[in-house]
């Protein structure tokens, strides 16, 4: 038991007394331990929201490209598109409208599970070659090379 002065008749009392047995002054000794007690438990909600918080926000920042930086080799129906890179292995994405699009086998193979749309809905048919799509080749690459960022 250690004892401390009171900070209103300056009596020696116990750290452990939660008022002064002379005025019945509020001793701030006495809470001290809960004080820093609550401190960390606030600290470790805190770090845990942050880590939950960093789990929810994507890693990876999308690059934006347009039928302007193809020309002709534009494979896409749409005039842009959010190229994304996700997990390992590498799934290339297309995001428009808010909506992702697999663009390669690995999105595919996800995207059941992950609520993705299939490239192929958002694919030009090959001018050359009727009956296939364009070549998303060139947007799977851009895509797969962030997830190495």
């Amino acid at each position: 038991m250690t004892l401390t002065a009171c900070k209103d008749c300056s009596a020696q009392i116990s750290t452990d007394a939660k008022a002064c047995p002379q005025c019945g002054a509020h001793n701030a000794a006495a809470f001290t331990g809960r004080r820093i007690g609550g401190l960390i438990y606030l600290g470790l909600f805190a770090l845990a929201f942050w880590w939950l918080w960093g789990l929810m926000t994507p890693t990876s920042k999308g690059q934006e490209v347009t039928e302007a930086d193809f020309g002709a080799a534009w494979p896409l129906t749409v005039p842009a598109a959010e190229l994304l890179c996700e997990g390992t292995p590498p799934a290339a994405l297309a995001k428009v409208d808010g909506k992702l699009y697999a663009l390669n086998g690995s999105a595919r193979t996800a995207a059941a599970k992950k609520g993705w749309i299939d490239g192929a809905a958002l694919t030009k048919p090959n001018p050359e070659v009727p009956g296939i799509p364009m070549d998303v080749s060139p947007l799977v690459e851009r895509a797969q090379a962030l997830c190495q960022r």
